[in-house]
């Protein structure tokens, strides 16, 4: 209808997108909670699965992959130093990640960062113009 009205040519657009503020606070983030019988999940999965892996599947990915292991002993970032606090537990970085955190009060909000600024809880925003 734009077109037909010559309000716009529809031959070039414009895509942009932008982080739209979401209406929830960073500090009501909650850690995502991780099954501790994932693995007993996973493997009824595979008893009721039509692919079927074998042990002696799983013993040849693993030998494939004990190479990256001794490749990557000692480079820097794979040496992890445990840091205690006063009461002797481990002190762990909070860091916040949408993989590792969500918004109770705002599930569709993910945590997004730009260079220089705070992470915040932001929507991702799309538009499409005619140039």
């Amino acid at each position: 209808m734009c077109v037909q009205k010559g309000m716009v040519r529809g031959k070039r657009q414009c895509v942009d997108s932008a982080f739209i503020k979401a209406n929830a606070s960073m500090d009501t983030l909650v850690e995502k909670e991780v099954l501790e019988d994932a693995s007993a999940y996973v493997n009824e999965l595979e008893e009721n699965s039509e692919f079927k892996v074998t042990s002696t599947r799983k013993k040849l990915v693993e030998r494939h992959h004990d190479w990256k292991k001794e490749a990557y002993k000692k480079m820097p970032g794979n040496v992890k130093s445990i840091r205690l606090d006063e009461d002797g537990e481990e002190i762990r970085p909070k860091y916040l990640s949408n993989h590792t955190h969500y918004s109770p009060t705002d599930p569709d909000a993910k945590i997004s960062t730009k260079p220089g600024k705070p992470r915040q809880l932001n929507y991702a925003g799309q538009l499409a113009v005619d140039d």
